[in-house]
């Protein structure tokens, strides 16, 4: 609301899913002699492609948001945000959310433009507003 316009600014945004389009995401296992294996924590191979193409993104459209998401856990988000502050790329948030929840909200979210992502499995379940990426190359 400005200058007493009372209609509601929504700002434009879209969501690039972290595993799959800018990174691969692969688990550190632990091995136990008679139990399955445990997972430590994870590494995450960074794609040089799909950066340059969200940090050209950022800059030409300043006034669109840009959100990373991870469906795998919390702590791969942490790593992701430091990262991305690190390498200078700005994007509003880099949250880990569940992702059956996170699907179920699509639709109540305002602004949500597009979803970047590579899985054709959580794909068929964003609707339309799904973009199909193929891993670690350019999107758009």
């Amino acid at each position: 609301m400005e200058r007493g316009d009372l209609a509601l600014s929504v700002r434009q945004r879209y969501v690039v899913v972290l595993e799959g389009v800018l990174a691969r995401i692969t688990d550190i296992t632990e091995e136990r002699r008679f139990r399955n294996d445990r997972v430590t924590g994870h590494n995450i191979l960074w794609f040089d492609l799909p950066m340059r193409r969200l940090a050209t993104m950022r800059r030409q459209f300043p006034d669109t948001g840009a959100d990373v998401v991870t469906f795998v856990d919390e702590q791969v988000a942490v790593d992701a945000a430091e990262y991305l502050d690190a390498a200078s790329v700005p994007v509003d948030s880099c949250t880990y959310q569940p992702f059956d929840r996170w699907v179920s909200l699509l639709p109540y979210q305002d602004g949500l433009q597009a979803v970047f992502d590579s899985s054709n499995e959580r794909l068929d379940r964003y609707g339309q507003i799904g973009r199909q990426v193929v891993m670690g190359e350019d999107f758009v």
